[in-house]
């Protein structure tokens, strides 16, 4: 669970702010019109994220994990080819939605199911390696 938290939850919420400057600068765009794709990775995360409990209950969270990382992997890895902030933000969007499904809901339900006892416990070690990573990336 630390290693999923780190890359949905750091890698793609975290460490954006680290490609503003290059970003924009390379696609001759102002900092804050690049940032809306992170502000729609962001919402759509917390929009996927409130029906997560309800998906995790019908199907395997194993496939649904799988679906979760590979879109936001996938998105991610797509924005290096992109040229067009349009394209950055509906590549945004589906990053997003990858987070949401792979990211802090499942990471919390699976490790209360795991855990009986000092599941509180599991979880905060889980999601620390977010709060290290965010102590390493500055935001510009």
């Amino acid at each position: 669970m630390c290693c999923l938290a780190a890359s949905s939850i750091g890698l793609c919420t975290n460490a954006i702010g680290v490609f503003y400057t290059p970003v924009s600068k390379s696609l001759h765009v102002l900092k804050g019109t690049f940032a809306i794709h992170a502000t729609l990775s962001t919402l759509i995360t917390a929009l996927t994220s409130l029906k997560m409990s309800k998906l995790i209950r019908k199907y395997n969270y194993k496939k649904i994990l799988l679906i979760g990382v590979l879109l936001s992997s996938v998105s991610t890895w797509m924005m290096s080819y992109s040229r067009s902030v349009y394209l950055f933000y509906i590549l945004g969007i589906l990053r997003g939605i990858g987070v949401g499904i792979g990211g802090m809901v499942p990471i919390t339900v699976i490790i209360t199911n795991w855990f009986d006892e000092k599941h509180g416990l599991a979880t905060s070690l889980a999601l620390s390696l977010v709060v290290l990573q965010e102590l390493s990336f500055p935001h510009y």
